[in-house]
């Protein structure tokens, strides 16, 4: 197995290598972008439920936000997510209630949950890091424009003084590297566990397709759909969960 074969399959093992090989690589950008925008959707949905009105809504939200994180675990290196819901047809109330009665639908409502739960918290503690590590980096600057700094114990007045406090930045860089790593892989991890197919779901959709590919074999022709493409990404989504 290849190290992108290994990060494909977990997020946590940009972590769990070498410091070096993290450090300089794509991974901590990757890492970075990911939660950043992990945390503005977070912000929208905790923001959605606050909304009391939209919450017979939620559902609805959370079957897209699903769509969207499925796909959006490639920034980290993984492979995609399988979609667990089968293609439905019928008029709208016939679709709205058989989505409603698919157990992932209420997982997808789970996972909006957590990460608007999540997102508070993460900006926090992320953001003391980031304010921490940029004002030892810039305490030079604060401190030659004529103003004080207090950064903790140190109180730097002269330039020498915030000169001396400068090396303090980089490992708190790299410690704030790692915390994005840390909320990235939480998310991911999050992500694969609620929206990833069950067996039984891939189990329904492969027989679904089984019986979509007889009946088009009865008319003697290709289906005009695209369901036999649909069933070749189900049986191959069944194969890598197994």
């Amino acid at each position: 197995m290849t190290s992108d074969d290994a990060f494909r399959l977990s997020p946590w093992r940009m972590l769990s290598g070498s410091p070096l090989r993290f450090l300089f690589s794509s991974d901590p950008w990757r890492a970075v972008a990911y939660t950043i925008i992990s945390l503005a959707l977070g912000w929208t949905v905790f923001m959605a439920y606050v909304v009391i009105v939209l919450l017979p809504f939620a559902p609805a939200w959370s079957i897209l936000l699903g769509r969207i994180e499925r796909q959006r675990v490639r920034m980290l290196r993984m492979a995609a997510i399988a979609d667990p819901h089968p293609a439905v047809t019928g008029s709208f109330g016939a679709r709205a209630r058989a989505r409603l009665a698919e157990p992932v639908t209420w997982r997808e409502v789970v996972y909006s949950l957590a990460l608007a739960a999540f997102a508070p918290l993460a900006t926090l503690g992320l953001l003391i890091a980031c304010v921490l590590t940029g004002g030892f980096a810039a305490a030079p600057l604060v401190v030659a424009a004529g103003g004080q700094m207090s950064i903790g114990p140190w109180q730097l007045e002269t330039p020498q003084e915030a000169w001396r406090v400068v090396p303090v930045a980089l490992p708190l860089f790299i410690l704030t590297l790692y915390l994005f790593g840390a909320a990235a892989a939480i998310v991911a991890s999050i992500a694969a566990g609620l929206l990833g197919p069950r067996e039984e779901e891939l189990a329904a959709q492969v027989a679904t397709c089984g019986r979509r590919e007889e009946r088009s074999s009865d008319r003697s022709r290709p289906s005009a759909d695209g369901s036999s493409a649909i069933c070749t990404t189900v049986r191959s989504s069944t194969s890598s969960v197994r």
